[in-house]
């Protein structure tokens, strides 16, 4: 079996506007051996979906080619503000 990389403590959260679209955007990234973890979305973040998923800071690029490649519903990235209590949405 293949090593899957590991996410590390720079993270971001991907947020789709569905459930189904996130689990189809995990299936993706594990097929490419993206680590991913599925996590409830926090409440401060809007979208008509209850998930999101947790990728590593450094595999924002791969994730961002596949939702290109697998045109996506994509909410967008989003990361904690310093003080921890806060999300905000990246932009690229």
């Amino acid at each position: 079996m293949m090593n899957r990389k590991h996410l590390s403590e720079e993270y971001l959260l991907a947020v789709y506007q569905t459930n189904f679209e996130t689990l189809r955007a995990e299936s993706f990234m594990r097929d490419k051996m993206i680590a991913v973890k599925p996590v409830i979305k926090p409440t401060r973040i809007r979208s008509a979906c209850g998930m999101a998923l947790q990728i590593s800071l450094k595999d924002k690029e791969d994730v961002m080619k596949i939702h290109k490649e697998e045109q996506l519903d994509f909410v967008g990235f989003f990361q904690r503000t310093e003080n921890e209590k806060e999300w905000k949405k990246l932009s690229f």
